[in-house]
């Protein structure tokens, strides 16, 4: 294993001529081996540079905005429907030692008022 390891990764010589059939099936190899990595390596570069985002947002900031915001408009109704569903099946699990969903709202709501209350003094 170290053997191939180690031919993929020094050149072979230019001037190289194979004694044995198997001298040359084994240097084609090691030279298919290396097309191979090299191969590899250059796709990975270039997908990671493809899938780079940051030198288009620094080109275009007012465009990369707006789509994030046209991204955010078209998602907000799918979220919103997960989360109604999500709420849903809560409401209907119920039981379980945990206090139903709706006196959960009202504990918030009324500990907003409170904050709200305190945050804006006495009316």
């Amino acid at each position: 294993m170290n053997d191939s390891t180690d031919r993929t990764q020094t050149a072979p010589p230019p001037d190289f001529r194979p004694r044995t059939v198997e001298e040359l099936l084994d240097h084609e190899e090691a030279r298919a081996l290396q097309r191979l990595v090299t191969a590899v390596q250059t796709t990975g570069d270039g997908l990671v540079a493809a899938a780079d985002l940051r030198p288009r947002i620094r080109r275009h900031p007012l465009l990369s905005m707006a789509l994030g915001a046209l991204a955010g408009a078209l998602a907000a109704p799918l979220l919103l429907r997960g989360s109604r569903r999500l709420v849903g099946a809560l409401a209907r699990r119920g039981g379980g030692g945990s206090p139903p969903l709706s006196a959960v709202s009202m504990h918030i709501l009324q500990a907003m008022r409170i904050v709200r209350a305190h945050s804006t003094g006495p009316r």
